[in-house]
């Protein structure tokens, strides 16, 4: 996940992935999220670092990654957050 918005609705991202838990643990899990320092001035920052630890937390058996893009905003944070997504891919599928 590039970018993801997960403040939207009050990060009711978090919470879905709460009550689903039990039905989507054991299946091979693969997320890399990426985002930029700056994005939204600073305010994707803490619900991308709940949602990361809620994850690495809750799934034992994960394949997890996460980039934070210093000093950059959505489109600058775009490219680099692309390539190293695609090496985790083809590094862990």
């Amino acid at each position: 996940m590039l970018s993801p918005s997960l403040w939207y609705d009050n990060e009711i991202i978090l919470l879905q992935e709460q009550d689903h838990r039990d039905e989507i643990k054991a299946n091979h899990q693969l997320v890399y999220l990426g985002l930029g320092e700056l994005e939204k001035s600073g305010r994707m920052l803490v619900p991308f670092q709940a949602f990361y630890q809620q994850l690495e937390d809750n799934y034992p058996g994960i394949a997890l990654e996460r980039q934070l893009q210093p000093h950059l905003d959505h489109q600058g944070s775009k490219q680099p957050n692309i390539i190293e997504g695609l090496q985790f891919y083809f590094q862990n599928r």
